[in-house]
């Protein structure tokens, strides 16, 4: 359902009362006008009566009944010309009925009645539902009498009549115009200003503040969100400054300028948001060979981040007593089952690195099959062979065993770059990034990791990647690599 803004309420909660007041009034002032003008004809007909009754009683005496008619239809001409239409005049001589004949819309039946309210003493009658106003006068034998249409007199007035309710109207509307225009440079312009700033602070910009307007109730509304936008911006402030230092000792857990003997380790890491719940990790084991981990926390954010620093603990701490993968992972389920609450689980791959014979043991539990490539053989997936960490307490993984050449190259990932996402909506996916491995996986490692990355960049272009994302490459280093006995 579509909603209106507030300034359109307002104006029409103004508007549409003034409207209906306007129309109500033009109504009643239409009418009052429409009486006026009947009542102002009674007089006016009563001063014509009075004039016409002058002239009649100083026609000479020889003058002629066809004399006095022609007399009063010449009077009656001029009226209907000069002032409106429709006049009728009675002259009355002792029993003669002298009228003029051209303009009368009544009958004869109907001018008899006219004279009978004439003698009434009324100034208005109606005859066969037509009102009809007259006036008259009366001296010296002779009586005169004008009469006209009620319809002829307000047809006439109507046009005076309108013309001054619509500069009525007129004034009426421009003092909306100025009472609209008060009313949004008070009310509906810092509402809108006030309502653009919400929506500023609600996308982030903490510490928008408005000028503070006119009107008592709107400067304690200002004030109040100028108040409340600065304490966001200090508690952003905080929390950034808190995600920050979060930040430096999550990054602080990851290894950095590790050398494992016999490989080359290329890596990438980014957070989706200010810390992540991917982890990877290099850790040398008291017999010599190395733990090589990739694990990726469901979710993102801080809980997913405390879910990797406990996994980073847990890792340490079995490590220190087995040297296996599937024993380490055992172990680190155990206890990271009971700690971690519901719904929070952990994929990863594992491996156990022998540098003296190029092996290369892994498990994977519920993680995105790690890629082993080789430029003769293609690719080897190294698939999930077991639940993700932390949904069972008893868990035994079966591990499994590669022989690493020098030729290979692995590729190692959390799911947040095979599900990075277009602008279109389109998926970067596994096909995609096989394609290109085997297009530029002959080159270094390096070369190859850069390709990867910058490959995602530009399939998601201006998005923010949706998930953490993490990117292993692993190849044997040629200055060092072994052939394996037979």
């Amino acid at each position: 359902m579509r909603r209106w803004p507030l300034g359109a309420h307002l104006l029409l909660a103004v508007n549409l009362p003034l409207a209906i007041m306007l129309a109500v009034l033009l109504v009643f002032e239409y009418r009052d006008e429409m009486d006026q003008a009947l009542l102002e004809k009674e007089a006016g007909l009563a001063d014509e009566a009075i004039a016409v009754h002058q002239a009649v009683v100083h026609l000479p005496n020889e003058a002629s009944t066809k004399s006095t008619e022609d007399f009063i239809e010449r009077v009656c001409e001029k009226m209907r010309v000069n002032r409106s239409p429709g006049h009728v005049i009675f002259v009355v001589r002792g029993r003669d009925v002298l009228l003029s004949h051209g303009h009368s819309q009544l009958s004869a039946d109907e001018n008899a009645a006219l004279l009978n309210a004439f003698r009434d003493g009324r100034s208005r009658f109606v005859v066969q539902s037509k009102l009809v106003v007259l006036g008259g006068y009366e001296d010296e034998g002779t009586a005169v009498i004008i009469a006209e249409l009620a319809t002829n007199i307000r047809r006439s007035a109507r046009q005076e009549v309108l013309w001054r309710l619509a500069s009525l109207s007129a004034l009426a509307v421009v003092a909306a115009a100025i009472v609209d225009t008060v009313l949004f440079r008070l009310i509906t312009r810092p509402l809108r200003r006030m309502a653009a700033s919400v929506d500023a602070v609600a996308g982030g910009e903490f510490g928008a503040t408005l000028e503070v307007p006119r009107g008592r109730e709107l400067q304690t509304l200002t004030q109040s969100f100028n108040s409340m936008s600065l304490e966001l911006a200090n508690e952003e402030h905080r929390r950034r400054r808190e995600m920050e230092r979060a930040r430096e000792i999550q990054e602080h857990l990851l290894p950095t300028e590790v050398r494992v003997p016999g490989l080359v380790v290329r890596q990438n890491y980014q957070p989706a948001e200010d810390v992540a719940g991917d982890y990877y990790d290099l850790i040398p084991l008291s017999n010599g060979t190395w733990l090589i981990v990739i694990a990726d926390v469901a979710g993102h954010g801080i809980p997913a981040a405390m879910a990797a620093t406990l996994l980073k603990a847990l890792l340490l701490c079995a490590s220190q007593i087995h040297q296996n993968s599937d024993e380490i992972l055992r172990e680190v389920n155990r206890h990271i089952a009971s700690l971690l609450p519901d719904g929070i689980f952990v994929t990863t791959l594992i491996a156990v690195w022998h540098p003296d014979t190029g092996q290369l043991v892994y498990v994977n539990a519920g993680h995105p099959s790690g890629l082993l490539w080789n430029s003769q053989l293609g690719f080897r997936e190294l698939s999930a062979s077991a639940v993700p960490v932390g949904i069972l307490a008893d868990v035994v993984y079966q591990p499994c065993e590669v022989q690493l050449t020098e030729d290979d190259r692995l590729v190692w990932f959390t799911d947040g770059l095979i599900e990075a996402f277009s602008p279109t909506g389109e998926m970067f996916g596994q096909k995609r990034l096989q394609e290109l491995i085997a297009t530029i996986g002959r080159g270094s490692l390096e070369g190859l990791h850069d390709a990867i990355l910058s490959a995602v960049r530009a399939f998601v272009g201006d998005r923010a990647l949706a998930d953490d994302l993490t990117l292993l490459v692993i190849g044997r280093d040629a200055g060092t690599a072994e052939h394996p006995s037979k």
